[in-house]
């Protein structure tokens, strides 16, 4: 019999029942799995990473200690920013904190926490002010006092200092490549992505098995991005950061307008690199100006 030609797949998992404290968990999930048995209490997965809520993390960090470096912390309301006082239990467990957007602020809490060493990502799902955009791109770029990356800033900064060929574009990063994710919701419903189910669109229902996710028209419109970007051609396909981004802030419609304020901040990052590369090549050191 030949084997099954589906791939193993990136199942971000909500209410998980080996893990019912964490908001989800990451786990590799083979064909045989793509389906209710995701959910199966007696399957020992591959963890791949655990999302915990910022909350628990306040209350009790030391029950997510087995999960040291595949931690991520999600921080969705203002009492993230007591996450500053902890930062010393964030760093021992190796945590990156996903800020979603709309706990941002005025972007102090985030640059603190990469000022004090913890990595810390902006989520996709939505676009902070454009002000706030600025001034952490700004920081990002000329603070002394930058520790760890801030995401999606750093990953656009490595690409542009040939960084692609050991590191994830943010397609990966923030795990939303068609045909290699799939997230569920606490409600087993199945989408591509956390920001694709919280804006309704979705495969279908965990019930209804990976035959079925295939099927449906968001996951065929997913599946055929790439192709639609350059067929038309799209915007995307003009874009100086494609090669990193992949479409992340757009998938699964090549033609909606989300992610302007994202571009704006990257090319700031561009240019930033533009001009330190043509410093250093004046100065016969170019080959030093990656991050």
């Amino acid at each position: 019999m030949p084997p099954d030609p589906t791939p193993v797949m990136v199942a971000t998992v909500a209410a998980h029942p080996r893990l019912p404290r964490a908001i989800a968990v990451i786990i590799a999930a083979p064909a045989a799995r793509l389906g209710p048995q995701l959910l199966d209490p007696t399957w020992e997965p591959e963890i791949l990473g655990v999302i915990v809520d910022e909350r628990e993390i306040l209350r009790s960090s030391e029950q997510f200690a087995p999960f040291a470096h595949r931690l991520r912390v999600r921080a969705e309301s203002t009492e993230a920013c007591e996450l500053v006082r902890r930062v010393h239990v964030l760093r021992r467990l190796g945590a990156v904190v996903e800020v979603a957007p709309a706990a941002v602020g005025d972007g102090t809490m985030l640059l603190r926490l990469a000022s004090h060493g913890v990595p810390v990502a902006i989520g996709p799902e939505s676009e902070p002010a454009p002000e706030v955009l600025r001034a952490v791109t700004r920081h990002f770029l000329r603070s002394p006092s930058q520790r760890s990356p801030i995401e999606p800033f750093f990953l656009i900064a490595a690409f542009l200092g040939g960084g692609r060929r050991r590191l994830p574009p943010l397609v990966d990063f923030f795990r939303t490549r068609p045909g290699r994710h799939v997230y569920v919701t606490a409600e087993r419903r199945v989408s591509l992505s956390r920001p694709l189910a919280l804006a309704g669109a979705f495969f279908g229902d965990l019930d209804d098995g990976f035959a079925a996710w295939r099927a449906s028209a968001l996951w065929r419109q997913a599946a055929c991005f790439h192709d639609r970007v350059f067929a038309a051609p799209h915007e995307c396909a003009f874009c100086a950061h494609w090669r990193c981004c992949q479409g992340c802030y757009r998938l699964p419609d090549p033609t909606s307008e989300t992610c302007g304020g994202w571009r704006a901040a990257f090319d700031e990052i561009r240019e930033c690199h533009g001009a330190l590369t043509a410093t250093l090549a004046a100065r016969g050191t170019a080959g030093n100006a990656g991050p």
